[in-house]
Order: structure tokens, then C-alpha cells, then sequence
């Protein structure tokens, strides 16, 4: 049996490399490495999101295994500060909205510029040229 498990942390910058390892449940892997800790994380192998619940649970024994080890619980802030009651978060979706909006409004500009050069096209002069002549010249070009 020839694999690598690789076990990524919140502890760890780089994942943890383990190519000796020999068992095949999760509590064999525990016992065998000592550098990680397992106590109060959910332990996810990272090709089939499967989650090893228990000691028991079964470590593929074929090819390499990335092994992802995450906390139960998730900090989410502290009760005196928290992104909603700062008003940042409002801020963000306001500025947001502002920028969808201008955006909406260039591209009807850009639309109604392009409507007046086409409906004026005769009147639109390029160098020595009309539009219109132009346009013209390339739809003649693209017939042939």
C-alpha cells in the first residue's frame, strides 16, 4: 500500500505530509500523528467531502489523501463588534448599488450615442470620409 496523506490544519501554514503511515481508520491516524490536533475539529477527507465522524471511520488506502481539518465551531466575532452593527456592511451594499446603478445608466448612454451615429451616419465624418461611406465600403467588402 503506497500513499501520502496530506493533513491541512488551521495550525499549519503548509499541510503536514505523512508517507508513513500504514492503518486504515481514523483513530489509527490520530495515534500515528502527533503533530496535529484533532480534538474538537471535523475532520474532512478533501476528494469525497466525506467527514471521518469517529475512530472508526475508514481512510482511503489507495492514493494520495488530502485530509482537511477544520473547527467545530466557527468564530464569527464577539458580541460588542460584529460587521452589521458597525455599519460597514450597509455602507458596502449602499456604494454597491451606487456602482450598479452608474453602470447601468453608462451603458444606456453608450447605447443611445451609438443609435444617434447610426441614425446620422451620412452626417458623421471620419478624416475625409462618412460613416455612412464606411459602413458601406465593409458591408460591399464582407459580400465578396
Amino acid at each position: 500500500m503506497s500513499r501520502t496523506i496530506y493533513i491541512k490544519s488551521e495550525g499549519n501554514a503548509r499541510p503536514l505530509k505523512v508517507t508513513d503511515f500504514e492503518g486504515f481508520t481514523f483513530g489509527e491516524l490520530k495515534d500515528h500523528v502527533q503533530e496535529v490536533n484533532f480534538e474538537n475539529s471535523n475532520v474532512i477527507i478533501h476528494s469525497t467531502k466525506t467527514t471521518l465522524f469517529d475512530d472508526s471511520s475508514l481512510i482511503p488506502s489507495e492514493g494520495d489523501v488530502i485530509l482537511l481539518v477544520v473547527p467545530q465551531k466557527m468564530k464569527a466575532g464577539n458580541d460588542e463588534t460584529q460587521v452589521s452593527d458597525t455599519g460597514e456592511f450597509t455602507e458596502v451594499m449602499n456604494a454597491y448599488s451606487e456602482l450598479v446603478i452608474a453602470t447601468d445608466r453608462f451603458r444606456e448612454s453608450l447605447d443611445a450615442v451609438g443609435r444617434l451615429i447610426i441614425e446620422d451616419e451620412e452626417n458623421v465624418e471620419v478624416g475625409s470620409t462618412t460613416l455612412a461611406d464606411i459602413n458601406r465600403a465593409f458591408r460591399s467588402f464582407m459580400n465578396r
